[in-house]
């Protein structure tokens, strides 16, 4: 009994020892690259730069990341993010650098100007965020961070006429640097 508690305690430990971050250690500045697809249609608007601020409240096997502004460089086309937020789960015990993987929910708008699948259409509303991440091994507090976008939404045309709805999500791979 007693090498079963043993057992259990050292499982719950962490991997070692942990260095508490002060707490302006979790803000974060991100810029990388979206784009958006839909599974309907041939349509693909085109990859653009996306900033964003951000928060990371991180534990030792857990942590939230909350961010706002996520938004690409042209505001006439793409998905543009409000705000998000993400719970998710580090593997620092798995494997050698700082790895997570999350899903959160977010708010936002997708709209596109191009002449082909979705010229002039626009959707807005909640979405599901897909986030996987890993730490850079180097002095600077750098991050790289894939995002898989699913809107709850459709995007119509100005005229919201039923034939004209897509589904339209978005991929995007950033990087990012904690201050």
């Amino acid at each position: 009994m007693r090498l079963l508690i043993v057992l259990v305690l050292c499982a719950s430990a962490p991997a070692r020892a942990e260095i508490a971050r002060p707490w302006y250690r979790g803000f974060y500045a991100g810029v990388g690259v979206r784009d958006s697809f839909s599974p309907e249609e041939p349509f693909h608007a085109w990859a653009a730069l996306s900033y964003r601020l951000g928060y990371r409240f991180a534990r030792p096997a857990w942590g939230l990341d909350g961010s706002i502004l996520n938004f690409q460089a042209d505001f006439e086309e793409g998905l543009h993010t409000v705000a998000r937020l993400v719970p998710y789960a580090t593997f620092t015990r798995w494997t050698r650098l700082e790895t997570w993987l999350g899903a959160g929910l977010s708010y936002g708008w997708i709209q596109g100007t191009v002449d082909r699948a979705i010229a002039k259409r626009r959707g807005e509303g909640l979405q599901a965020e897909l986030v996987g991440g890993v730490e850079l091994p180097i002095k600077l507090r750098c991050f790289l961070q894939g995002t898989v976008t699913f809107p709850f939404y459709d995007t119509y045309n100005l005229y919201r006429s039923k034939d004209s709805d897509v589904y339209v999500y978005a991929l995007e791979l950033a990087i990012g640097v904690r201050f």
